[in-house]
């Protein structure tokens, strides 16, 4: 990683360069430097780091919040090739609860959860065997990250979690989910670039069901389900997910007589993925698609026929903090 700066000020070795006759730009410029050597070796050695920001929710321009977890503590074999999602379903069956709400302080101490991370960044998943297996890390992935951003960011005063807004969080002028670069299947990634990049873009990721399993930490989200994706049960589970969805009458309800429905804002974001043939599943429109997911008979046939409105609902950007 390069870290470029720029300076209005001259540079104070330039008669090292251009010395002069008598030599005594260069020595000035020794001078210096040798002074500035003493200094450095007379610095205390467990000095404070500067104060990070408060409640401001502003953080410093660095590429990432924290670096992903050293080996020191974790067990560095695994297979690699075949990559188990256990220890992320310990930390989510520990700490979400059945409406998708986490118990932050109590992942932030989990030990699978630290672990599971630990994996995450030093995996490759193009080195996975299947496509289902790709589709299952990048979503575990992306939502493990998610958490750690916000534990990485959070007020240091608990009180004020609950007043905590993922949307607000400044890397600089960036927002966290394009501002942090994550150590994560054999690159660094965003969480912008796992979402839109990756599981969006790749041939065999392009299944427009994430969209209610990727959860970014808000109330307004999907439910963040309380059980890990695996390859074996993807399709399942995602199926599984849109239904929930569906049923789910805060994130969508159909008035049939007004032939309205009232959905959640990521229909308004990303809708088209939904009818996309380069999307499997898609449908030749919105309504038909979640018809296919809707469990009450005479709803999904009325999906079927005619015209319908979409109206978006308000996002809720509160954290989804249990409590």
């Amino acid at each position: 990683m390069k870290v470029l700066a720029t300076s209005n000020q001259s540079d104070p070795c330039v008669g090292m360069r251009n010395p002069s006759p008598n030599g005594r730009r260069w020595f000035g410029c020794l001078t210096l430097i040798l002074a500035a050597l003493f200094v450095w070796g007379c610095r205390p050695r467990d000095a404070a780091p500067p104060p990070t920001s408060g409640p401001s929710q502003e953080f410093g321009t660095a590429s990432s919040l924290r670096p992903p977890p050293g080996p020191g503590r974790f067990e560095t074999e695994w297979d690699r090739s075949n990559f188990d999602h256990g220890l992320w379903d310990r930390a989510l069956q520990a700490h979400v609860d059945d409406r998708g709400r986490v118990a932050y302080e109590a992942m932030k101490r989990n030990a699978a959860f630290e672990q599971y991370l630990f994996r995450l960044s030093r995996t490759d998943a193009d080195g996975l065997a299947t496509d289902a297996e790709r589709l299952a890390f990048w979503i575990n992935a992306y939502n493990a990250l998610t958490i750690q951003g916000v534990l990485d960011t959070l007020p240091d005063s608990p009180e004020s979690w609950p007043d905590y807004r993922i949307s607000e969080v400044r890397i600089g002028d960036r927002t966290l989910w394009k501002g942090v670069r994550f150590r994560v299947g054999g690159g660094e990634f965003t969480l912008d670039e796992i979402e839109h990049e990756i599981l969006r873009k790749r041939d065999g990721l392009r299944d427009p069901r994430i969209h209610v399993a990727l959860v970014c930490a808000a109330r307004g989200c999907p439910p963040l389900w309380n059980r890990a994706f695996t390859a074996a049960a993807i399709d399942q589970q995602l199926t599984a997910a849109m239904r929930r969805f569906v049923a789910d009458r805060n994130q969508m309800a159909v008035d049939v007589s007004d032939r309205v429905i009232r959905i959640s804002r990521i229909f308004d974001w990303y809708g088209a993925d939904f009818t996309n043939p380069a999307f499997m599943p898609h449908a030749e429109s919105i309504p038909h698609f979640l018809a296919n997911y809707c469990e009450e008979a005479a709803i999904a046939e009325s999906l079927r026929k005619g015209d319908w409105r979409l109206e978006f609902n308000e996002y809720d950007w509160r954290l989804n903090i249990q409590g």
